[in-house]
């Protein structure tokens, strides 16, 4: 790798940029992607002239590089890069253009994204070695800037549903998605209409999803998920697929209710050898609808912070709508007494964290005859309505009670022949959290999904899954850099002047790689140069191996055309 400044070149002819793309394109041949989606839609008719895998790489290339691009802005953006070469084939930015894309879109799918989506992440896992014998399952929303959308054929329907992305005023689609717990690779996706909830959707990947990723994963045992997973449903078609669940059972069980109400005095930590570790105890002859599970009783009081936040978040929005309801039945006042009394005991049920108290039933009387009443004789009278006044205050007795209701909870699994030790247990129902770190990623602005453009709900399906894609290789090379740079004991600067990164994410092996400003550049008497490679990136690409180097190499470039 020939390595040079600017400064040192004497006449330059023409500069392509490389950056990041040269790292994505290396990881994506290294997991032989391109070959495999060839093989499922690959060019048809002369006149296509970029194959499909390309087209797919290209995308997924964009998607990890650049934020705010879309479909449309794909041809302007290779301009100036040598996508030629990064394709290995002879074509230019303008073989990218939207009616190109727009039929990829098309044959993926009608040959079915999920279908190839499982092919992909089995492959990449095969490659890296990875043993998959758990997956965390969650799923998300994206928004659509558009109306409600149905199209014959398709079961993806653009609608209003519950969004995960704070835009509820908005068509929403919706993206469901099997973690592995280790490696934290995507294995499985399922894209749903915007208003399915997740105890549905849920309980379907139990019943269809997960017997397909066993034929896969030999080695997978265990589905792991939030309390929505928590369903007699979810429960009776593991039992049926020769599979376990791990999972939070939601706070409206009794189940719950009772042990979290329970006296926790025996309660034992669950790391001993960590002076800050939860506590926790096994609940007795634990059942979800008949069906008998392990249940642990966590109390973390490390939550304390952040659920003291939240509850009296919660007791301030309480005490607004109460005192917005109590107003209105002193303006808006009920016609009899009997009325403003149920109102006032709806407000006293409905108050979770606040005490109504200094309740007043004043009435109000209205002269029953018309004209000015006889002097000797007192006008009579009638009750026409009845205001309501009183105190509404925050209790912090009962905010404390919930906020230690709030730091325990109660995880369960079906799994009750294993001998779980407390950490076993609760260390697995926590991985949940690397499916999070997914989502993060996948909603980073770098993915240019911020919102969605199309209008063909199958395009827009489509779509999705060549973002699970981008997320499949964003979290394969971040495992498999990791792992080599543990290996050879190999850093990257820190952002932190002074310091140095030997795991980093992939979002700051990207930024680290962008901000080289690695480029090829081709002078006036055709000599090469790839300028910027830093001696750290180099070592890193060497360590990774041939197909890494090769997009930050003149001698490939000198045998290409682009």
């Amino acid at each position: 790798m020939r390595d040079l400044n600017f400064g040192n070149i004497a006449e330059i002819s023409t500069g392509y940029e490389i950056d990041t793309l040269g790292l994505v394109a290396g990881a994506f041949d290294e997991f032989g992607l391109e070959g495999l989606i060839n093989s499922a839609i690959g060019k048809v008719g002369s006149h296509v002239v970029v194959d499909s895998g390309a087209l797919v790489k290209t995308l997924v290339m964009l998607m990890l590089n650049v934020p705010y691009q879309s479909l449309s802005g794909t041809e302007e953006y290779f301009k100036n890069r040598p996508i030629g070469a990064l394709l290995n084939q002879n074509i230019t930015s303008e073989h990218l253009g939207r009616a190109v894309l727009s039929r990829l879109l098309d044959a993926l799918y009608e040959y079915g994204g999920q279908r190839l989506f499982i092919d992909c992440s089995a492959e990449i896992v095969k490659r890296l070695g990875i043993k998959v014998e758990e997956v965390h399952i969650d799923s998300t929303s994206f928004h659509y800037d558009g109306v409600e959308r149905h199209e014959e054929g398709c079961d993806l329907v653009l609608t209003m549903g519950y969004s995960r992305d704070h835009r509820p005023d908005l068509i929403q689609a919706v993206m469901l998605m099997l973690t592995d717990g280790e490696s934290r690779l995507p294995v499985y996706g399922h894209n749903l209409s915007g208003n399915i909830q997740d105890k549905l959707s849920f309980a379907n990947v139990a019943r269809y999803g997960i017997p397909i990723l066993k034929e896969q994963y030999r080695d997978l045992k265990y589905l792991v998920g939030d309390s929505a997973l928590c369903t007699p449903d979810s429960f009776r078609e593991a039992k049926n697929k020769g599979f376990n669940i791990i999972t939070r059972i939601p706070d409206t069980y009794n189940l719950v209710k009772d042990s979290v109400g329970s006296d926790t005095a025996d309660m034992l930590p669950i790391f001993p050898n960590d002076e800050n570790s939860p506590l926790g105890k096994w609940i007795e002859d634990a059942n979800i609808d008949g069906i008998p599970v392990k249940a642990l009783l966590v109390r973390n009081d490390a939550l304390i912070g952040t659920k003291t936040e939240t509850v009296n978040r919660q007791a301030q929005k309480e005490l607004k709508r109460l005192e917005s309801k109590l107003k209105k039945l002193r303006t808006q006042p009920m016609s009899t007494k009997k009325d403003a009394v149920k109102q006032v005991e709806k407000l006293i049920k409905a108050a979770k964290l606040c005490i109504i108290s200094d309740i007043q039933y004043e009435e109000v009387v209205k002269q029953v005859s018309k004209g000015r009443p006889s002097k000797n004789k007192p006008a009579e009278t009638k009750v026409v309505a009845v205001k309501v006044t009183g105190k509404i205050e925050i209790s912090q007795e009962l905010v404390d009670k919930r906020i230690q209701e709030e730091i325990k909870y109660v995880i369960c699994t079906d799994d009750i022949k294993r001998d779980w030790t407390m950490a076993e247990l609760l260390t697995t129902y926590k991985r949940n959290s690397v499916i999070e770190r997914n989502w993060k990623c996948l909603k980073n602005p770098n993915f240019f999904v911020d919102y969605i453009y199309l209008q063909k709900p199958s395009r827009i399906d489509a779509l999705l899954w060549i973002m699970s894609l981008a997320l499949l290789v964003y979290t394969a090379m971040e495992y498999r850099i990791r792992k080599v740079m543990k290996e050879q004991s190999l850093s990257i600067p820190s952002i932190v002047r002074g310091r140095v990164e030997t795991q980093p994410t992939m979002m700051r092996m990207l930024q680290y790689v962008s901000n080289q400003h690695v480029s090829l550049v081709v002078t006036s008497n055709g000599s090469m140069y790839i300028c910027n490679l830093s001696q750290e990136l180099k070592m890193i690409l060497i360590a990774l191996g041939p197909a890494w180097c090769r997009y930050f190499n003149t001698d490939y470039y000198e045998q290409v055309i682009f």
